[in-house]
C-alpha cells in the first residue's frame, strides 16, 4: 500500500473519551461585558449532564444573567443535543466538542430567539461561543 492509502483521513473526527470539566467564554468590548462558562459534570455513552451560566451586559457592572443545568443526548461523535419545550416552541441548544494537540473546546450553538429573548436566560443573554477547558 502506498503512504496516501494508509494515512489516516484528517477530516474523521475521533470520539473523545473524557468531556467532564469546565470550560469558559469572555468577550469584552467597549460597549459589550460577555462571560459564559460550561461545566460537564457527568458523561455516558450517550448523555452528558451539564451547568451553564452566562451574564452579558454593557460592563461587568450591569449585565443580565442566564443559567441552565440539565441533559443533553448524543447526536453523533463529541456532538450533543439538549432539547426542551417551552409554551409549545422546542429550544435546542448544540454542544460541539473538539480538541488539538493539548487544546480542548466546545463549540455552542442555539436556536433563533426572537426579540433576543433567550427562554433560559434574561434579555440579550445567550449561551453561543467557543468555550475553552480551563480544568477537569
Amino acid at each position: 500500500k502506498t503512504s496516501e492509502e494508509t494515512a489516516p483521513d484528517v477530516n474523521t473526527k475521533t470520539q473523545l473519551t473524557s468531556l467532564k470539566g469546565k470550560y469558559k467564554f469572555t468577550s469584552e468590548t467597549e460597549n459589550n461585558y460577555h462571560n459564559a462558562t460550561i461545566n460537564i459534570l457527568e458523561q455516558n455513552d450517550s448523555t452528558i449532564k451539564f451547568e451553564i451560566s452566562a451574564v452579558n451586559g454593557k460592563d461587568i457592572d450591569h449585565v443580565n444573567i442566564g443559567e441552565l443545568e440539565g441533559t443533553a443526548k448524543k447526536v453523533g461523535i463529541n456532538q450533543y443535543v439538549y432539547e426542551e419545550t417551552i409554551d409549545g416552541t422546542t429550544h435546542k441548544i448544540t454542544f460541539v466538542f473538539d480538541a488539538h494537540r493539548i487544546f480542548e473546546w466546545v463549540t455552542i450553538s442555539e436556536s433563533y430567539y426572537p426579540d433576543n429573548n433567550n427562554p433560559f436566560a434574561g434579555h440579550g443573554v445567550y449561551f453561543t461561543g467557543d468555550y475553552e477547558k480551563i480544568n477537569n
